[in-house]
């Protein structure tokens, strides 16, 4: 769902949105973070934002924020809980597009606070555009902040929205594909709350990491002009982009659906949805891919989830618990 209000876009961002989409299409299978980069790189370069994250959906009061700039700096990634008043569950309850004007930033200040310590800042306008599955659910947002009032146009929001589009067709197609690392330990119910403890702590080290390395490279660029050194300073820099990268993967590693679960645990409605089409349609892989618009890999990672809370070792065997509540199928 959007604002409603049609918006031709200017030759210059139609332009940046179509270079944002082909870089989308063209990052490497997997590369989240790179996914994230060109979302970015089109709100800066239309509409002049302060600041910008993503977020996405765990549980039911929990958001992951895997990705965050502010004032051209990475933020570390965060999981949050949220209440029923906040601008998570609004945007998760009505499935629209939140503005700043329309409560004068109420909700977008009840939420994360911008800024580093001893130099909060405070944003005058916002536009929030949910990540909207097939099946209307919400499952994150792409935000973008100014701390200039009025800062954005109308056409400002239509962009949000269309990068949100285009981010969450790229999220579902290859970022769900990365959760094979058994990063966190099983079998607990308070498994999601250590997700969070391990992304803060390995995303603090990361920083420490990547801030010695810009430093270094800082270092290096003033120094001398040598082709030697430079080609060491371009080093330093990829490097500094790897860490970057891999804490966004972490954030969604260590917080994806299932990835903490054990035996019995409930399935995820994605997982939910693979397992109705298993049983009742007796659908292939590539079949339920193309009616839910992920990958074929997506699709065995949710069925091995399945299997490993239900108990069983093939698809085959889903039909003898089709009517488990523990598979939701009883009433469908």
């Amino acid at each position: 769902m959007s604002t409603g209000t049609q918006v031709d876009f200017s030759p210059a961002t139609a332009q940046a949105l179509r270079r944002a989409g082909q870089l989308m299409r063209q990052t490497e299978q997997g590369d989240v973070h790179g996914l994230y980069e060109a979302a970015r790189g089109a709100l800066i370069h239309v509409a002049d934002v302060d600041a910008c994250y993503v977020g996405h959906y765990r549980g039911s009061n929990r958001l992951v924020i895997p990705y965050l700039y502010d004032r051209g700096k990475p933020g570390a990634p965060d999981v949050m809980s949220f209440g029923e008043f906040g601008l998570s569950h609004w945007l998760r309850t009505w499935g629209k597009t939140y503005t700043f004007a329309q409560d004068r930033g109420r909700l977008v200040h009840s939420g994360k606070s911008f800024g580093e310590d001893g130099d909060p800042r405070t944003v005058q306008d916002a536009i929030v555009a949910p990540l909207l599955e097939p099946d209307g659910s919400v499952s994150g947002m792409l935000a973008a902040l100014s701390y200039t009032s009025r800062h954005f146009s109308q056409e400002s929001v239509a962009v949000v929205e269309w990068l949100a589009r285009q981010l969450r067709r790229a999220i579902s197609r290859d970022a769900e594909d990365i959760t094979d690392l058994d990063l966190v330990t099983t079998g607990s119910e308070t498994a999601l709350d250590r997700s969070a403890d391990l992304v803060h702590a390995i995303s603090d080290r990361l920083r420490r990491l990547q801030a010695k390395v810009d430093q270094s490279t800082s270092t290096l660029e003033g120094s001398s002009s040598g082709a030697e050194v430079e080609h060491v300073a371009d080093q330093l820099r990829s490097i500094s982009l790897l860490c970057g990268r891999f804490d966004t993967e972490l954030a969604l590693l260590a917080t994806e659906p299932g990835a903490a679960a054990g035996p019995h645990a409930p399935l995820t409605d994605r997982e939910a949805a693979v397992a109705r089409l298993v049983v009742q349609e007796g659908l292939s892989n590539s079949e339920i891919a193309a009616r839910l618009v992920i990958s074929e890999k997506t699709v065995k990672t949710h069925l091995s989830h399945v299997f490993q809370k239900v108990g069983v070792s093939q698809r085959s065997e889903l039909r003898y618990v089709a009517s488990s509540t523990v598979l939701g199928l009883s009433e469908a």
